[in-house]
């Protein structure tokens, strides 16, 4: 793999300013979305559903537990079997989309 670049078209400016404003609005409507749903939770408190107007609006869902592998512990108990059942992927490629005024 090379550390090269390419001088992109100039047109191409306009979809990194999209791509730019996207990222910024979602990280906005995260926030929002974050603080909406905190909202709906505290007045719904331990109950498992909330109504408007006797309508359900929204509702909380007893899961699972999530079931999890320790591979830490796994790596000091059985280091062999760690290994041996270890499977490495296909190198991958990031898109990092970069701050113009850093300079990079």
């Amino acid at each position: 793999m090379t550390d090269a670049h390419i001088d992109l078209p100039g047109d191409l400016a306009g979809w990194v300013a999209i791509l730019r404003q996207c990222r910024t609005k979602r990280a906005e409507l995260d926030q929002v979305e974050a603080a909406a749903r905190e909202k709906i939770q505290d007045a719904l408190g331990d109950q498992t559903e909330g109504r408007i107007d006797g309508k359900p609006v929204v509702r909380w869902t007893h899961t699972a537990p999530a079931r999890r592998l320790d591979k830490k512990a796994l790596t000091a108990d059985h280091p062999d079997l760690v290994e041996k059942y270890t499977v490495i992927g296909e190198p991958g490629r990031r898109f990092t989309l970069l701050d113009p005024e850093d300079g990079a």
